[in-house]
């Protein structure tokens, strides 16, 4: 019976997440830029286009979305880590007023963080649009480098490895979208939670073992999954209040 709640609840509230969207630059000040404000939510993340000629574009940073007020969306620039190739040089152009940020670009393909098939199972199929890319993906890109545990950066490091905009975390009763390179909070849906659990997440590798060197280096590892990627969170809450105040408003 639990579980036919659970389905009926999930399809209730699951849909389309949100499509790619492009909105000129109002305003540069600083490391900062303004945009209209549209639909945009504080955490999402793109990137600020620079249209050469009428065939060719640059990416010239990537922005991230810290505030929205009277219509405006304000965006901290950063460092263009996405597509990083150490053999190309680096852009020369700054952002300037008409250049384009565009936003969601990678939104339609996603990894599912979950703690076992039977969910992972349900994130997916609720969201037939999406592109679901395989979690033994990231638990083999995890193994590769000898760890046994995702850190935020290892979010960030796969989603740019396959051009992926958005992870689906599930947590203690809840699936929550989150933006692959900010780690902030788009979307919250209800989902009730399960004994059964795979570590680190759910893959065909099974669980995950910390090596000997993962030990001598202290690397994190997942004795309880709710625990650990409830830990997670806060540490990005911590460490990141100008987008994370969303976070924790159930």
């Amino acid at each position: 019976m639990r579980l036919f709640l659970f389905f009926l609840l999930f399809c209730a509230l699951a849909h389309a997440f949100e499509n790619k969207i492009s909105l000129p630059i109002l305003e540069v000040s600083g490391q900062t830029i303004t945009t209209p404000a549209m639909n945009l939510r504080r955490g999402e993340s793109g990137f600020v286009l620079h249209q050469l000629d009428s065939t060719h574009s640059m990416m010239l940073a990537r922005a991230v979305v810290v505030a929205i007020e009277d219509s405006r969306a304000t965006l901290a620039l950063r460092p263009l880590e996405l597509f990083e190739n150490r053999s190309m040089p680096l852009p020369l152009l700054a952002p300037k007023v008409g250049d384009q940020v565009v936003l969601r670009a990678f939104y339609n393909r996603a990894f599912a963080i979950a703690p076992n098939q039977q969910i992972y199972r349900a994130i997916t199929a609720q969201y037939p649009n999406i592109e679901w890319l395989h979690p033994d993906l990231f638990a083999a890109f995890l193994a590769n480098q000898g760890r046994a545990a995702p850190t935020m950066e290892h979010f960030r490091e796969i989603c740019n490895a396959y051009a992926t905009g958005v992870v689906y975390l599930v947590r203690e009763n809840i699936g929550e979208l989150r933006d692959c390179q900010t780690f902030a909070l788009l979307r919250q849906d209800a989902i009730p939670s399960n004994e059964e659990q795979i570590k680190p997440f759910f893959s065909r590798l099974g669980n995950m073992e910390r090596s000997w060197i993962g030990f001598l280096r202290r690397d994190p590892q997942v004795i309880d999954y709710y625990r650990y990627y409830n830990e997670i969170v806060h540490e990005f809450a911590r460490a990141n209040r100008d987008i994370a105040d969303v976070i924790e408003q159930k």
